[in-house]
């Protein structure tokens, strides 16, 4: 565990810069919820694409940025509709 871990943090900062090209193509998250992504995504994710990992197929740093790409897309798409779900409860609220 302590060496994915220190793989991990090693690629750290190439999941925060693919963070910003997802923020480039509109899929913007806040600070406070993207730390949470990176660090859902080493929860979730990080053993699976460690293991899947095919160095015929290419680097591991570009299967890394693939796969950390998918899942953060999804996950800030997730937590988007989250946000409006709540905004619309409380302006449901509020009007009553």
């Amino acid at each position: 565990m302590i060496e994915l871990q220190h793989q991990f943090l090693s690629y750290e900062r190439l999941l925060w810069q693919t963070l910003g090209s997802l923020a480039r193509r509109g899929y913007f998250v806040p600070p406070d919820d993207a730390r949470d992504v990176v660090h859902d995504f080493y929860v979730e994710a990080w053993q699976g694409v460690s293991e899947r990992f095919d160095p015929k197929l290419g680097t591991f740093e570009s299967y890394l940025v693939a796969a950390f790409y998918r899942f953060a897309r999804r996950r800030i798409v997730e937590l988007d509709v989250w946000r409006r779900r709540l905004s619309d409860l409380t302006e449901a609220a509020e009007h009553k």
